[in-house]
């Protein structure tokens, strides 16, 4: 069986667009989803501390796409992996023999995009798995009008 990993960070856009891309390809191939909140130690400022993405209009959206997964037959896992991101992926797929990560990266336009590639890039090299990188819907049909 396929296992499908989606890393959240704070329940951006780009974060959106990544569970919508797991959860359908999850729900296409019968894979089991795993969707993983990324907490540093210094991001936890007395808000509901085991929230997988923080209250707002983006992570409401997540918990409805996610509930509408579990609604629709599609095995959802959902955990928080707190400290070093890096370390938390990279033992998350090996103990849960992941076979695929699907990643959102900001769009070219947005700062943290060199940041944001550069982290993936630097994590897909020491992975025992395949890596997809979604950037938002607007960024691409931008690209596509030119």
């Amino acid at each position: 069986m396929e296992r499908i990993l989606v890393t959240v960070t704070g329940g951006t856009t780009e974060d959106l667009g990544a569970l919508a891309r797991g959860i359908c390809l999850a729900r296409r191939i019968g894979a089991h989803l795993y969707v993983v909140g990324l907490e540093r130690p210094t991001e936890h400022r007395g808000e509901e501390p085991y929230r997988l993405v923080p209250a707002s209009e983006v992570g409401e959206r997540m918990h409805m796409l996610i509930e509408g997964a579990r609604g629709d037959g599609v095995s959802v896992s959902t955990y928080i992996l707190r400290g070093n991101p890096e370390e938390g992926i990279l033992a998350f797929c090996r103990e849960h023999r992941v076979t695929l990560w699907i990643v959102g990266v900001p769009g070219r336009q947005r700062r943290k995009h060199h940041q944001a590639m550069m982290w993936v890039h630097s994590l897909r090299h020491k992975l025992g798995c395949s890596v997809e990188m979604v950037r938002p819907k607007s960024e691409i049909f931008r690209k596509e009008s030119r």
